[in-house]
């Protein structure tokens, strides 16, 4: 998300400083680019004291097998680093808006939920939500919570992901092998993630104040892991076949109703991110 919504934003004309982990391989002229991590209290303040209009914290472990293998890990960067950044954007003179990418895994968990290891990113996430109201809150207008779902896209997405593991394959005729087939997906498109985030940008710079202060950025369209397969498959003219194991669910539950109204489809967006891999 943060490569497509910092070019994005550097097309509008705003000054961007970006602070990853990996610079990407290809860099933009019109763009401030920090190798760092968050964790690194020294650099973060040295980076702050430059300061900015306003901080968009996309940076996380998202990833659920390295939030489960890695509980505490998950924790540090996502809720340690996220609280100590928060702190040290309140104490600055011209303290700057703050928004914060989470996650529909969020809408899961309500106080009587048992803690679970396996949803540890999840719950990282709604403790970081809960420190967002507790540095700004709500009626200052000047922090906006962005849940997102399943966000797809890029030929250089995470690898590991259900969606490019079933573009791998269906490219290169290999089998595809589902375990779960009742799983459903939420999927979004970058491109309505980058719009609805730079919006909100233009809204807040424009009267000073965001228009609300949570979005859930996913639409009533879900897919479930085996019409997922087959219509990659489709779209792709692989010759893959598909072995589907029956069994259990991982599903957590009903999912509410996402605030996307207008959308790119899955068919249409995954035809856009198929052009984009073959073309790579």
């Amino acid at each position: 998300v943060g490569t497509s919504l910092s070019k994005k934003l550097a097309e509008s004309g705003h000054q961007i400083c970006c602070v990853d982990l990996a610079l990407p391989d290809t860099k933009l002229d019109s763009i401030e680019y920090h190798q760092g991590d968050l964790t690194d209290h020294q650099q973060v303040d040295q980076l702050l004291s430059e300061g900015f209009d306003g901080i968009i914290h996309l940076a996380a472990i998202s990833r659920a097998g390295i939030a489960r293998a890695q509980p505490v890990l998950c924790w540090n960067h996502n809720v340690h680093a996220t609280s100590s950044l928060l702190q040290k954007c309140v104490l600055l003179l011209n303290s700057p808006w703050f928004i914060l990418a989470s996650s529909r895994e969020v809408e899961y968990l309500t106080p009587d939920t048992p803690y679970d290891i396996k949803n540890t990113y999840g719950y990282t996430k709604k403790v970081s939500e809960e420190l967002i109201s507790l540095f700004y809150p709500v009626n200052t207008q000047r922090a906006c919570i962005f849940r997102l779902s399943d966000v797809y896209g890029t030929a250089n997405d995470h690898q590991g992901k259900v969606l490019s593991l079933f573009l791998n394959k269906a490219m290169d005729h290999q089998p595809i092998t589902i375990d779960n087939p009742a799983h459903r997906c939420f999927f979004t498109h970058i491109d309505d993630v980058v719009s609805h985030i730079v919006a909100e940008v233009e809204q807040i710079d424009g009267r000073g104040a965001f228009s609300r202060s949570i979005y859930k950025l996913w639409s009533e369209e879900s897919v479930d892991l085996v019409t997922l397969a087959r219509l990659i498959i489709r779209l792709t003219n692989s010759r893959s076949e598909l072995s589907i194991a029956q069994t259990a669910s991982g599903q957590m539950g009903e999912t509410p109703a996402g605030d996307l109204a207008h959308y790119i489809g899955l068919e249409e967006g995954l035809l856009r991110l198929i052009r984009e891999m073959q073309r790579d």
